[in-house]
């Protein structure tokens, strides 16, 4: 088996947009955004992700990913960009298609939230648990 598809993408950047004003309202100044709140909403988003890849079900993936085609994804196992949902999606199926289970564990998380709510980014280090072929593999950066 090829060593690509033994270890998940370790690397995973991506922008979560939360709190966004309703399409034809202008923004509200002087406004407070909940900081903590948001932070709780990125970490839900993250347990998904979780559980996502557990029960690898490409549909809630879809929920979790933004769809727009220039959303970027480093591969760290080929150091390959994906871009796009197409391609990134097109990466989780061939990892789905070889693994018999998968479980993703974070730590040393790192959430900003931009002062208006309307986005997110964060850091982390991923820990991978993969079976394949009755083979455990661990994978601990």
């Amino acid at each position: 088996m090829k060593k690509g598809l033994l270890v998940i993408p370790s690397v995973i950047l991506f922008c979560l947009v939360s709190g966004c004003e309703q399409q034809g309202t202008e923004p509200v100044e002087n406004s407070v955004v909940d900081i903590q709140a948001e932070k709780a909403e990125v970490q839900a988003i993250l347990t998904q992700y979780g559980t996502a890849l557990a029960a690898q079900d490409i549909n809630l993936l879809s929920e979790i990913f933004s769809q727009d085609e220039d959303i970027v994804m480093l591969d760290g196992n080929t150091s390959r960009r994906l871009i796009g949902w197409h391609e990134i999606k097109e990466r989780y199926q061939e990892h789905f298609a070889v693994l018999e289970k998968l479980d993703v564990t974070y730590r040393d998380l790192i959430i900003k939230i931009h002062d208006t709510g309307e986005a997110a980014w964060l850091a982390c280090v991923f820990d991978w648990t993969l079976l394949n072929r009755g083979k455990k593999f661990l994978r601990k950066d």
